[in-house]
């Protein structure tokens, strides 16, 4: 039975007493009613006063969904949401008002039938993501929660879509939740109970058949692959080999669940035996010296938690302890003592790896849960028995991000928060791409490294935290009391600034929330399509502007207006009479065109493999010929080795023939093998003149001539003249953004620039740009992020280099999605794949270097 669904979601409706509210006051909640027995689904948008109760809300809804039928008492509310995040509503008296709710503008209330949640007991999981640190909370119905709906939520709530399904697996404990054959079966029938723990891993994706086999002796652990078209004798063979120099006593085989392999099953496959491509099996046996016969035995590592022991009864280790390390495929095994502390273990579990920073997330055995701060308890006295397994979840900690010293930051925008509360990174952290967001994560990076505005979004989030707060997933902070789009920015940067004492960071963070909030009002970008940073960034801070307008009254100015905007004149001047008309206006983007302006042609191209491409140059009325395949090859997407003639209507030109002269502004280029002559362009004899970044500046800021279409306001000439415009600066802000215009679209042709421009890193002087500037006023900028584009115009890939400060010390990194690398050099700073670069003003211009950079 198809399933139906009505929707209301394009009607505003209003509950009876709201025409006394004020516009401003009112909320908008999106609520949704599902119930499954029935497959009825209804949604509605509909308009709140904040004194209505859940109460008045169930009502209205039924009322405005035509569902009158239905009585308020059999409606229960079941879940709270904001965008794609939604939690468990608790138990709650459904005659509490929204206000006392804390339900805002924007938030989704989900409704289900009173007797379908009260027909089963409602249990909690905890759900670690694929990310040790991010955790979700999942409220499930022990009477009608499948494996299936936990995996739905699962993909959903981590933002897992564009993974191939096979490759996330939930484990309770070390043991994997098998979606292949009980996708239906419900959680209850897993031994789930309340507040089991699940974990999420992502295994790697292997198109060969390798299997990889570990074996555990003495001395540590050796690990190789086989196919999995391997037999069971010719694996115990290949063991064999690799410890020739001993007798191998007690061999036993287990798969990645610690299964027992029947080694009788001599001619069987690995694939045969259900083992599949990239999983792990795991080898237990003594190794017994060839000389002496003497037993050379491993005492504290065991690989069958689930047999016997290959241990002798009489050994005082009589517990199992599986440890599984997060971000490793392997389980290690060890035995303990159940007289042993819950400090003997842990330092048991530390002994597995090198670094003595693990953060244990679970220690249990069956649902005795081992409480890893009450170091000296017995595991006797937790009630822990022999022949017990203890299964642990340990993660390594990524090394140390943040200081810990109270000095304050010293800057231009020094805050009176101490770094206790707004640590930096150490090392920065990478951002997730979702399938072709590297436009988006690039232009974060940069925006991120804006340290001016990164500080303000801080100083607001550490009010909310204090030294003894615990970390917590966050959904909300101060910022959304200003807008959507400013509180999912001032997540994303707590995520990447902000730590407890208490946090770990991963190297990478998912910029979801933000994602999913900017993709509703602007569904561009919620897409898989390849799109502009530039556009991106555009949109993110005139949004922010426009909420903190909207939120602090539109006299004020902005944190954006502070920091990005700038005012430019232009001045048109008529020739016939010398009027001048100025207009000043405000600039957030610096947009320098790469083309002089001049005459423009129409090149096409043919290389010497046949190959055709368009484009467009400007050059100068008084160049020649060569110029215009000097402009050409400066902006081509690609090396010519060849020479270059240059024809029209089949007539070759003559490389000094005056442009002038020619009468179409269509020019066909051939590339032809390496012979010349005086018609011919040697395209490695030419030394072109280097594009600056001042040189562009000035092509700005230079004179334009309007022929003939501009129209003079002035009395005595009131006419269409012509005219010429100049752009002069009045003032520029505090983080200056230039574009350079690499992406052409006109005349159906469009191209890439490829033309590279050098720039400064310190030390920009402007001062000569701006028009009120006193001859001793010096304006300077030095470079902190660049924003690169790689590739064709049809498909490219974003990367960014950022200056990364800490402790009063700055270094370069390059940031490529997740990737981040200190690797940095001038090169890859200073490059022709600059799209955007963005300038900070130095406080002081005397100050002969920016900041201290390593």
């Amino acid at each position: 039975m198809s399933s139906e669904h009505v929707s209301y979601s394009n009607d505003h409706r209003f509950t009876s007493d709201l025409s006394n509210i004020p516009t401003s006051s009112r909320i908008e909640l999106q609520l949704y009613y599902n119930d499954y027995r029935k497959n009825l689904k209804v949604e509605s948008r509909i308009l709140f006063s904040p004194t209505d109760t859940i109460h008045d809300v169930i009502k209205e809804f039924l009322k405005t969904t035509d569902l009158d039928h239905v009585s308020p008492s059999d409606i229960s509310l079941v879940g709270l949401g904001i965008g794609n995040q939604r939690s468990p509503s608790p138990s709650l008296n459904t005659y509490r008002t929204l206000e006392q709710l804390n339900i805002k503008q924007g938030h989704v209330l989900y409704f289900e039938p009173s007797t379908i949640v009260t027909s089963a007991r409602l249990y909690h999981l905890t759900i670690w993501g694929p990310s040790p640190i991010i955790k979700a909370e999942y409220e499930w119905n022990s009477g009608t929660t499948t494996l299936k709906m936990l995996f739905e939520y699962v993909i959903k709530k981590f933002s897992l879509e564009s993974i191939e399904q096979q490759r996330i697996h939930l484990y309770k404990g070390l043991e994997e939740l098998d979606l292949t054959s009980n996708s239906d079966k419900l959680l209850s029938k897993f031994g789930i109970i309340d507040q089991t723990y699940i974990f999420v891993e992502i295994v790697p994706s292997y198109s060969s058949s390798i299997v990889h086999v570990e074996c555990a002796y003495i001395n540590g652990t050796q690990l190789f692959d086989v196919p999995n078209t391997t037999t069971i004798d010719q694996l115990k063979n290949q063991i064999e080999q690799r410890f020739k120099d001993y007798f191998l006593l007690d061999l036993k085989l287990f798969n990645r669940m610690h299964d027992r392999i029947d080694l009788n099953e001599s001619k069987q496959m690995l694939s045969d035996l259900g083992i599949k491509p990239g999983q792990t099996i795991y080898a237990a046996f003594h190794l017994t010296s060839s000389n002496n016969q003497s037993s050379i035995v491993n005492p504290r590592i065991n690989m069958t938690p689930r047999s016997s022991s290959l241990i002798a009864k009489n050994k005082p280790y009589d517990i199992t302890v599986n440890v599984k390390f997060s971000k490793f495929d392997s389980t290690f095994t060890t035995e303990v003592s159940i007289n042993d502390t819950v400090d003997d273990l842990i330092k048991m579990i530390e002994s597995f790896k090198k670094s003595q920073s693990l953060d244990i997330v679970l220690m249990s055995s069956g649902s005795t849960i081992i409480d890893n701060k009450k170091f000296n308890q017995r595991l006797t006295d937790i009630g822990i028995k022999s022949n017990d397994i203890i299964d642990v979840i340990a993660i390594d900690k990524t090394p140390t991000y943040y200081s810990n010293t109270s000095s304050y930051i010293t800057t231009p925008y020094t805050s009176s928060r101490p770094l206790e509360m707004q640590r930096f990174p150490l090392t920065p952290i990478g951002l997730y791409n979702f399938v072709n967001t590297c436009y988006m994560n690039s232009a974060l990076q940069c925006l991120v490294h804006a340290k001016p505005l990164t500080q303000f979004f801080l100083d607001g989030l550490t009010q909310d935290v204090s030294d003894d707060d615990k970390y917590v997933d966050v959904e909300w902070n101060q910022f959304y009391t200003i807008g959507t789009v400013t509180g999912a920015y001032a997540d994303l940067l707590k995520n990447l600034c902000l730590s407890n004492k208490t946090m770990n960071y991963s190297s990478t963070f998912r910029p979801t929330h933000l994602r999913e909030i900017i993709g509703v009002q602007a569904p561009r970008f919620a897409t898989s399509d390849q799109q502009d940073a530039q556009e991106f960034m555009t949109f993110l801070l005139d949004e922010i502007h426009r909420e903190l307008k909207e939120k602090n009254g539109n006299e004020s100015n902005t944190i954006i207006e502070d920091l990005f905007f700038g005012k430019i004149q232009s001045t048109i001047t008529c020739l016939q009479c010398k009027h001048e008309e100025k207009t000043i206006n405000p600039i957030s983007f610096l947009p320098l065109p790469l083309t002089q302006q001049g005459r423009r042609f129409t090149i096409k191209f043919i290389s010497r493999c046949g190959d055709t491409e368009l484009a467009h140059v400007n050059v100068s009325e008084t160049g020649q010929v060569k110029n215009l395949i000097e402009a050409f090859a400066e902006s081509c997407s690609h090396t010519l080795f060849g020479t270059i003639m240059a024809m029209t209507n089949d007539e070759q030109l003559d490389l000094e023939m005056p442009l002038n002269q020619l009468s179409t502004r269509e020019i066909m280029l051939v590339e032809k093998d390496d012979f010349t002559s005086s018609s011919q362009f040697n395209r490695f004899n030419r030394h072109s003149k280097k594009l600056t970044l001042e040189s562009c500046l000035r092509e700005f800021c230079s004179l334009e001539s309007l022929e003939d279409s501009w129209l003079c306001q002035q009395e005595t000439c009131k006419k269409t003249t012509n005219a010429t415009k100049q752009l002069q600066f009045c003032s520029l802000p505090t983080i200056l953004i230039i574009q350079f215009k690499r992406f052409l679209h006109e005349d159906g042709l469009r191209e890439k620039l490829e033309t590279f421009v050098d720039y400064p890193i310190n030390a920009l002087n402007l001062s000569h740009f701006i028009s009120s500037s006193s001859s001793s006023e010096q304006i300077i900028y030095d470079l902190f992020a660049v924003c690169k584009h790689t590739g064709s115009i049809y498909g490219g890939h974003y990367i960014t280099c950022a200056r990364h400060e800490t402790n009063g010390e700055s270094k370069w990194y390059r940031f490529d999605d997740s990737f981040v690398s200190s690797f940095c050099y001038n090169d890859d700073i200073v490059s022709k794949d600059a799209y955007l670069l963005f300038y900070i003003k130095r406080e002081n211009p005397k100050q002969l270097t920016p900041i201290t950079t390593s």
